[in-house]
This record gives structure tokens, sequence and C-alpha cells, in this order.
């Protein structure tokens, strides 16, 4: 408990939330936060590489902006979200014990478990084979190897690939009326963790990022995406 206290008490000061009056009716997320706006663009132009790589068959740009808040607060919450004795927790006693946000794009050992596991259930389009697959079959081991890959960016990349391929499954009736709104809806889907359409929606709208309700400069995670989307 001291641990998470520790953690939200310097994140506030981080990111200046430190009044629960938001502040943000007349502001962009990038003229809330232009230096940590900044580096996230530069850590995208900088991986470029793998960016291309991995997103090769689906559409960069939509995926990008699904992560893209996530990146924007990174540096504040690494330490944190990459402690030693979180990692150890959950790699010998499971996801009760810890069930930690970690790397670039902020992704869950249970979310990562989540995805492998739909994939192995259903053939997604565009996957020839299952990337996330793994050779070995003890629980411990396969908690520690899926610690290591999300400390990967490239492999937080793939577990993203996939998670946009299971949502265009769940969601292959659904009509949309243009893009940004996909990617509002897949955006309020990946940060909130929930796969049932009103309850995406109804998240979608909630002022909550960078650290929770009724802080200065919250903004819907999805507006931040939009944002990112819609970018020149």
């Amino acid at each position: 408990m001291l641990i998470f206290n520790f953690f939200n008490a310097n994140f506030n000061v981080a990111f200046g939330q430190n009044d629960k009056n938001n502040q943000n009716d007349n502001l962009t997320y990038e003229q809330a936060f232009p230096k940590e706006y900044q580096e996230a663009l530069n850590f995208i132009k900088n991986n470029k590489k793998i960016i291309d790589n991995e997103f090769s068959n689906v559409p960069k740009t939509l995926l990008l902006s699904i992560i893209f808040p996530e990146l924007t607060r990174y540096n504040i919450i690494k330490d944190f979200g990459e402690a030693t004795t979180l990692k150890v927790l959950y790699v010998n006693f499971g996801e009760h014990y810890a069930n930690f946000s970690i790397g670039n794009c902020q992704m869950k050992p249970t979310f990562a478990e989540y995805l492998e596991k739909y994939q192995q259930k259903y053939s997604l389009k565009n996957l020839v084979k299952n990337p996330l697959k793994y050779e070995e079959t003890d629980e411990k081991t396969l908690r520690e190897l899926r610690i290591k890959r999300l400390q990967d960016f490239a492999w937080q990349l793939k577990y993203l690939k996939v998670f946009y391929l299971m949502m265009e499954d769940i969601f292959s009736q659904k009509k949309w009326k243009n893009d940004t709104e996909k990617c509002v809806f897949y955006a309020s889907a990946y940060n909130l963790g929930i796969y049932e359409e009103q309850k995406i929606k109804n998240w979608a709208t909630i002022k909550a990022f960078p650290n929770g309700k009724n802080k200065a400069l919250a903004y819907a995670y999805a507006s931040v995406a939009q944002e990112f989307f819609l970018r020149k």
C-alpha cells in the first residue's frame, strides 16, 4: 500500500494533478502536456522501423492512436510499473498478488494472457500463425516469459495487433460512421479492458486520464487517442 501511495503522490506532482477542478476545457491534451506529448512523438519516430515491421498489414495510425496516451506518460510511471518486487510476485504467485501495467504501452499481464487465450481459441484474420504461442507449458515459466515479452516494445506491438484483430472479430457486425469513431471506440476498450459495447461507449466520455477523475487537466483516454489520430 505504501508503494501505491508513494507512486500516486509523485505522479500527481509530475503531471500537476493537485486540483479537483478540471481545467482542460480550453486546452488540447498536447497543450496541457507539451513535454510528454513531444516525448511520445519522438519515441514513435525513433522506433519507426519496429512499428513498420509489426504493423505492415494493419492500419498503423489507428493502432498507434490506441496506445499513444500511454506513451505520453510512460516516462513518469515506468519506475513504478517495472518494480522488481511486483514482477517477482507475479512470476511466483500469479495475477492475484500482482497485476501491474508494464512497458511503453502499459499492458498488464492479465491483458496479455487474455489475448493469448483468445488467439488460441479463435482464428483471427491476417494471422497465418499464432504469434503469441508459447512452447512451454509450466505456469510459472509462462508468467516469467510473459513479463519478458511485455518489457519489449516489439512484443507489445504484437499484442496490440492481436488486440486490434480481436476487436475486429468481436465487433465485425458493427457499422462505423467513420474511422475516427472506430478509433475512439477501440481506444476506450483498450483502456477499459472490457469488451462490452455499451460499457466501452460510456467509458469513452469519462475524463479520468492521466490520473483519475476529478483532477485538474483530466481527459478521456479516448479523446487523447482521437487527438493523435486526427493530428496532421
